[in-house]
């Protein structure tokens, strides 16, 4: 795989699971984990997740828009 298409941090059944186990008290079946797939990912806010974790650890600042004259 190469070093552009490397996973970073991906989430698993296992993990909805115990979600699932420790708020609801029980397991999902496949069908009930289906239907969550998209929702979980549409959900995500991966980009502010990457800029937040570029500007606080990297001490980068953002870069400002160029503004219209």
């Amino acid at each position: 795989m190469s070093k552009k298409n490397k996973i970073i941090y991906q989430l698993t059944v296992e993990d909805i699971q115990t979600v699932a186990t420790e708020a609801f008290g029980r397991e999902l079946s496949n069908e009930e984990i289906k239907k969550l797939i998209d929702p979980i990912g549409e959900s995500i806010p991966w980009y502010d997740i990457i800029s937040d974790a570029i500007k606080w650890h990297l001490k980068l600042e953002e870069a400002e828009e160029e503004k219209e004259i």
